[in-house]
């Protein structure tokens, strides 16, 4: 099996939720869970339907690099993390427009882009884990 088919399967036996880290312009960390969906034809790459003020958009428009990990799935343990990820604010509503009718896929979070923009993480790589394999390198 290819990494990314393994990756995919991975993702698809998680909740739909990842813990997000981003740094402040001072460096401090901060930490939320948020929801996403994933790109349908670049699996690394995942969308997030967010308040264009909040916290974490202002914190990836000054510090683009960030972290993410999954929940475990309960059985086997499999999950995933990374630390090599690039955030980008997608706030103004005509590209927002644009994103959304060329990957339909982030209408699933919201179809009221209103005061809100699109986050979009580009993983280059993650670690997949579990309770009885060791951790494995997907490299995109």
């Amino acid at each position: 099996m290819k990494n990314i088919e393994k990756f995919n399967l991975v993702l698809k036996e998680l909740p739909g939720f990842l813990n997000i880290s981003t740094c402040d312009k001072a460096g401090r960390v901060s930490g939320s869970i948020i929801s996403f969906v994933q790109d349908k034809v670049r699996p690394n790459v995942f969308y997030v339907v967010t308040a264009a003020d909040n916290c974490r958009a202002n914190n990836i428009r000054n510090h683009p690099q960030l972290a993410i990990s999954t929940w475990f799935n309960p059985v086997n343990g499999n999950r995933f993390s990374s630390n090599r990820v690039t955030g980008k604010v997608v706030d103004e509503l005509d590209e927002i427009k644009v994103l959304s009718s060329e990957r339909p896929e982030i209408k699933i979070m919201s179809d009221d882009f209103e005061n809100k923009c699109v986050l979009v993480l580009t993983l280059e790589s993650a670690i997949l884990e579990s309770f009885t394999n060791k951790p494995e390198i997907i490299e995109f």
